[in-house]
């Protein structure tokens, strides 16, 4: 489908179509499917936010910073480091 939006050719067909399509969405069941995806995935981005937030919170700033320190001196591997932090100990 052309459109040229400078002059408004097949603006009104292109909604049209926009109409069409988000109601073979509806009826399918593919809105909701992608509805709920996107609820998924604002509310996975939410938990881990606010995990690390408490998390943070529980960790002193020296630790992470010895951490990353032995990470960057490549004396750790990543999850040896994750490790690290999670359990609060050392390796």
């Amino acid at each position: 489908m052309r459109t040229v939006a400078t002059d408004g050719n097949g603006i009104a067909e292109l909604v049209s179509e926009i109409d069409h399509h988000r109601e073979y969405l509806q009826k399918s069941g593919g809105w909701t499917r992608q509805e709920r995806l996107r609820l998924e995935s604002q509310l996975d981005h939410l938990l881990k936010a606010e995990l690390l937030s408490r998390w943070r919170m529980t960790v002193s700033e020296l630790h992470v910073q010895s951490v990353m320190e032995r990470l960057a001196r490549r004396e750790l591997s990543p999850w040896q480091a994750v490790e690290m932090l999670l359990n609060g100990g050392g390796i």
